[in-house]
């Protein structure tokens, strides 16, 4: 018999891994850093929608104007890359 809730586990398990090496393509941070930085899939997604702005072709006023109307929506991701990027 199929046990639904372990199928359920493994397409998320690979869900979570297909957005961590996404983000890895596009930052330096290896699919590990992504793992350990963003363990929920929701701020991986997040995370991908906020780099997409960022990629985005566009003028760096609109950029920052977009993220400034998103900014409560992004800044847990914005806080977590920042510390991650400080070295001590």
């Amino acid at each position: 018999m199929l046990n639904l809730t372990l199928l359920a586990k493994r397409a998320a398990a690979a869900t979570d891994e297909e957005l961590s090496l996404e983000i890895a393509k596009l930052t330096r941070f290896s699919t590990e850093d992504m793992n350990a930085l963003f363990p929920k899939r929701a701020d991986k997604q997040l995370l991908l929608e906020l780099l997409a702005l960022v990629n985005a072709a566009t003028t760096e006023n609109e950029k920052a104007a977009a993220l400034n109307k998103n900014i409560s929506k992004y800044s847990k991701i914005v806080i977590k890359m920042a510390k991650n990027m400080i070295i001590g």
